[in-house]
């Protein structure tokens, strides 16, 4: 990897804004760093991000947040078209933000090594996806520089991040963590707790003690909640069936998927759709 790096002055278009809001499409970027923070979100095709002498294929629907102490760079295929949105926040709108809505996430982030990066679900690409629409439809029919609605997708964006570190952020050890991560990818959402027990070279009895240790919860319960949160995104964002949410996640029996939600949402998911329509 190169160590010619550059340091934007500013990627800021109104330069009053603590946020800019842009879409990039097959731009070769050289390696650089800057003083501001900035969510990478992938829309198509994988992209070959260099970060801090570290080469990561991020697939469409990732959402990453780049760090002013980091360094980075893009190598794209000429012939899959690749294309990802780039939001900017100053660091003072930024830490502000975190501080008076999610706690100590400001200084989590800034304490964190590694890069910071996720793969998303359905429902939140098709979140972050709807506030960029949005935006592209201000600056098109009110011929504009600057959307209201750039604001909405630095909030989506920063709370997805939250849920993701705050899932994380206990003090795992590495080969636990990257267990973690392959269980909240959207891929692992239909799998059962026997998919858990594979991915560890170690007893089951050993692998359920792992999860009481690090998470507080069992495979099977950890499993469960992220089916049910996924779940309620689907119920909240799509037009979804029941039935078809209930397969999506990896339930066979309809009845069943229902008596998990009531039991850990206290509704069914029926009523949990009209209440957060």
């Amino acid at each position: 990897m190169s160590n010619i790096v550059f340091t934007p002055k500013t990627s800021f278009s109104n330069p009053n804004s603590p946020l800019d809001f842009h879409i990039w499409k097959n731009n070769p970027v050289a390696m650089h760093k800057h003083e501001y923070y900035e969510f990478l979100f992938f829309q198509k095709a994988p992209v070959n991000h260099l970060i801090n002498d570290k080469s990561i294929i991020l697939q469409p629907g990732c959402l990453a947040l780049i760090k002013p102490s980091d360094k980075h760079s893009f190598l794209f295929d000429k012939t899959s078209p690749a294309q990802h949105v780039n939001l900017a926040v100053t660091p003072s709108y930024f830490e502000n933000t975190c501080n008076n809505f999610y706690g100590s996430l400001f200084q989590n982030i800034n304490k964190t090594e590694s890069e910071i990066y996720f793969q998303l679900s359905k429902a939140e690409t098709a979140q972050i996806n709807y506030w960029v629409n949005k935006i592209n439809l201000d600056f098109i029919e009110k011929e504009q520089q600057s959307s209201p609605n750039v604001v909405s997708l630095f909030l989506s964006c920063t709370s997805i991040i939250y849920n993701y570190i705050k899932t994380n952020q206990n003090s795992f050890p590495d080969w636990f963590a990257s267990i973690i991560n392959t269980i909240n990818s959207q891929d692992f959402i239909d799998k059962s707790p026997e998919d858990i027990y594979s991915l560890f070279p170690m007893s089951v009895p050993a692998v359920i003690k792992s999860f009481k240790k690090y998470v507080g919860k069992t495979p099977v319960e950890y499993l469960t909640n992220l089916k049910i949160n996924y779940a309620c995104n689907l119920l909240k964002h799509t037009n979804y069936t029941t039935l078809h949410i209930s397969s999506i996640i990896g339930y066979d029996s309809l009845s069943h998927f229902n008596h998990v939600f009531k039991k850990i949402e206290r509704v069914t998911p029926s009523q949990y759709r009209k209440q957060n329509i």
